[in-house]
């Protein structure tokens, strides 16, 4: 008796909560290959922490959308990097227009009010992981009142607004039991 086998295409199953605006920013060097969050801010224009992209050449960087263990929605070449002064914000201008819709920045917040990060921690690089906590006052650094591990550096800080989900900060570093995360001021034009 002869078996035959069809080749169907597979769709990648994502999970339910799987934000496709936000991915990992990858960097693959000779010795070096290492990860941050980064999120779609507008259709050709992501944003993370400017200690990730620090000392990098753009040509290995990747941003990697929606990203869920090896499938994605969405790959992209960085064309140029804005960083911010004074402040642990980069922009980064994609070689190509995305589908994806982007998140928004908002760039005040509500202070003292529940706010979520979701990135890709270290112990975890293949799956978004959302963090609820508390985002207290400063500007233009705050505390968000979770420690977060490496790989969550850049991940987007959102709160609901009348408008809707917005991203008021990015996450910047760990200190002890709370993050630093920096304001997100007004984007730029790539």
């Amino acid at each position: 008796m002869l078996a035959v086998t069809l080749a169907l295409p597979v769709t990648p199953s994502f999970a339910a909560d799987t934000v496709p605006s936000i991915g990992r920013l990858n960097y693959a060097g000779f010795r070096t290959k290492r990860h941050c969050t980064v999120s779609l801010v507008g259709r050709q224009m992501a944003l993370t922490a400017k200690h990730c992209v620090e000392g990098l050449p753009r040509d290995r960087l990747r941003i990697v959308l929606g990203y869920e263990r090896g499938n994605w929605k969405e790959l992209h070449e960085v064309s140029r990097i804005i960083r911010v002064e004074k402040q642990d914000v980069a922009w980064l201008c994609l070689a190509k227009p995305s589908r994806l819709k982007p998140l928004r920045v908002q760039s005040n917040s509500r202070e003292k009010a529940i706010a979520t990060a979701t990135g890709y921690p270290r112990s975890a690089a293949h799956l978004q992981n959302p963090q609820q906590c508390h985002l207290q006052a400063g500007s233009p650094r705050a505390r968000f009142l979770c420690p977060m591990e490496p790989g969550m550096s850049g991940a987007p800080v959102v709160q609901e607004t009348n408008e809707g989900r917005q991203i008021v900060a990015v996450v910047s570093g760990n200190s002890g039991s709370s993050s630093v995360v920096e304001r997100v001021p007004t984007p730029p034009e790539c």
